[in-house]
């Protein structure tokens, strides 16, 4: 919790930098606020209370994305916001915890016996729906981050590295050439034009400076730009930052570096790995399946959004609008990684059985 909540104000810090403006630090230490709160609110919760509610919460969670593409506010182009008075929500990122709570609940009665890939069918086609909804929003990066959970919860289930492993290299090989045949045969794919060449532009930013390669290219500038102590805290961040697009969320990362640079964001990287790390010890110690299952999820939702935000803001993944846990400006993001961390925090406080 300690470490969590550390990254959380770190996270204050680091959205002043990318704005320069109080406004937005005081509306993320709102949120952050509410973040604490719900996290001490679920830990207190017997996590066993949202194994009853999952059949409820995913169906919820279904409308939800549903009704966000119909009365949904729209912004730059993205349809993904429900307003509720100052407040916007963000229902496809409280969408990846309703999807952890349901998989857990449908894969923890068959523990350690979900050894074939036909047992990863149903758990599947759960993801598949909300995905789709998200997708359709369009929020790529959110997408992928269900089936990123959808792995963590099958491999804890019993599902073997290898098979998972397999199933990835035969879906990225089919990615590929669905996204050969489209630009040889025109054949439609379900992807907006902008997501595609982000999708292909990040092995050659060079070859689209100014169109799809320009955020990798103004990020790979602002992190080799703090070298390896970093240009060091500035008033003024938002006038210094104006050449890096989205700096507050999506290449917060970026912000980072240059601010505090390799030392700092590496240091950054470490608290991350060392929460993800305590969330695996918490899976291994969980009381019973569903806790172990549950822990997973957690695991796996924040260990991807680390890996992938990292990785695109040095340009060795595709951009794909995925935030850097507890530290990217977004109070629906934000308020996510803290319901994950309550979860984590409820199967620690009850990993020991009871005994008789």
């Amino acid at each position: 919790m300690t470490l969590a909540v550390g990254l959380g104000l770190f996270g204050l810090l680091a959205v002043y930098e990318a704005t320069g403006t109080l406004a937005a630090v005081r509306q993320q230490a709102l949120w952050l606020v509410v973040g604490i709160a719900a996290m001490v609110v679920v830990a207190w919760t017997d996590y066993h209370f949202w194994a009853r509610w999952a059949t409820l919460i995913y169906l919820a969670d279904v409308l939800l994305l549903a009704g966000t593409l119909v009365v949904g506010h729209k912004v730059l182009g993205a349809q993904r916001w429900i307003g509720f008075g100052p407040f916007h929500l963000q229902p496809s990122e409280l969408a990846k915890v309703a999807m952890i709570i349901t998989l857990a609940a449908v894969v923890a009665p068959r523990f350690g016996k979900m050894t074939r890939l036909r047992d990863a069918i149903v758990p599947t086609l759960l993801v598949l729906v909300p995905a789709v909804l998200v997708i359709k929003q369009p929020d790529l990066g959110t997408s992928i981050a269900f089936v990123a959970i959808l792995v963590g919860v099958l491999f804890m289930g019993g599902l073997s590295g290898w098979k998972i492993a397999g199933v990835g290299i035969l879906a990225t090989a089919l990615a590929v050439g669905l996204i050969y045949a489209h630009y040889r045969y025109h054949i439609p794919i379900p992807l907006d034009p902008y997501q595609l060449q982000r999708l292909v532009v990040f092995t050659n930013p060079q070859s689209d400076p100014l169109g799809a390669g320009f955020h990798i290219l103004q990020s790979e500038i602002a992190i080799g730009s703090g070298q390896l102590y970093g240009k060091g805290i500035v008033v003024t961040a938002a006038n210094s930052l104006a050449y890096l697009p989205e700096a507050s969320n999506d290449f917060i990362f970026a912000v980072i570096a240059q601010r505090l640079g390799f030392i700092g964001a590496g240091l950054l990287l470490v608290g991350m790995v060392a929460l993800i790390g305590r969330g695996m010890w918490v899976a291994a110690k969980a009381r019973d399946p569903f806790g172990a299952c549950l822990a997973a999820g957690v695991v796996a939702m924040l260990a991807f959004h680390a890996f992938i935000n990292a990785g695109m803001t040095m340009g060795m993944m595709p951009v794909t609008g995925v935030p850097l846990p507890f530290t990217s400006a977004g109070g629906s993001a934000l308020l996510a990684d803290y319901v994950g961390i309550g979860l984590l925090l409820s199967i620690y406080m009850r990993r020991k059985k009871i005994q008789f």
